[in-house]
């Protein structure tokens, strides 16, 4: 059994020693695909492999390729895993998933409060699909506001709610009303938006970028994006292998980092 990571750039990324951690002495392979197109990563997930995790920025063009979706796939457009199976290819967000049994721990279903998504891109949607599922309203931060009012568009009962990233005010009260952020911006918030500071203090913040994270050093309760990838991956093996994983030595692979 053949799998891999689809991204680019994603030769720094932890999920090859997750995999071997999880299935040691499977003989199982995993490797990095760093694709610098869609076109190149599809070729060469059907000519060499059995399954291929996907990251940035090939989430929607992985949706959209596939012939089967799971649920989370069909509403968000996004993916983040791709098997084949039965002569189809068969697309899963486990990023919903993973962000569901996340906010689940620190936003129970039936509480206030509301929660804060910032992005609508693949991870950005995942999450707040994940918070809709459970309920809970959430305000989707974008610098673009059209997407994000077309993606909220999708959920009638008035769950989920686009705020542009223009608007300092709205942001700031959204961010003020949350119990719960999730920063799902490739960059941080001074990169994309000079001159906007919301007050995190009090707050619990999910950041999913493990790597070059931007609101580590925030004031309110910080989830490293450590959390997200372990979560996604428990989630995302067991397609790719019909084995359940070593979760407990996934985890020490994280700890060490």
């Amino acid at each position: 059994m053949r799998a891999g990571l689809v991204g680019y750039p994603a030769e720094h990324s932890l999920s090859p020693a997750l995999f071997d951690a999880a299935y040691p002495g499977s003989g199982y392979t995993y490797d990095i695909i760093d694709a610098k197109s869609w076109k190149v990563a599809w070729r060469t997930f059907l000519e060499g492999y059995d399954a291929v995790n996907v990251t940035a920025p090939y989430k929607v063009n992985a949706c959209l390729s596939a012939d089967v979706r799971d649920r989370a796939s069909g509403l968000s457009g996004a993916s983040n895993l791709l098997v084949k199976r039965d002569g189809k290819i068969h697309a899963y967000n486990t990023d919903f998933i993973a962000v569901k049994r996340i906010i689940a721990r620190f936003a129970p279903q039936g509480t206030d409060d509301w929660i804060v998504v910032f992005g609508c891109g693949g991870a950005g949607r995942a999450a707040a699909l994940a918070a809709a599922d459970l309920d809970l309203r959430t305000f989707l931060v974008d610098r673009t506001f059209e997407r994000a009012a077309e993606f909220a568009s999708g959920f009638g009962d008035g769950l989920v709610f686009p705020v542009s990233l223009d608007d300092f005010e709205s942001v700031g009260n959204a961010v003020s009303q949350a119990c719960l952020v999730i920063y799902a911006l490739p960059v941080s918030l001074d990169v994309v938006q000079a001159g906007l500071n919301p007050d995190f203090s009090g707050k619990t913040v999910l950041e999913a970028n493990y790597r070059n994270p931007s609101l580590s050093a925030c004031s309110g309760r910080y989830i490293s994006g450590l959390n997200w990838l372990l979560e996604q991956a428990r989630a995302g093996f067991p397609l790719i292998t019909g084995k359940n994983p070593d979760v407990a030595a996934m985890r020490r692979v994280l700890l060490k980092r």
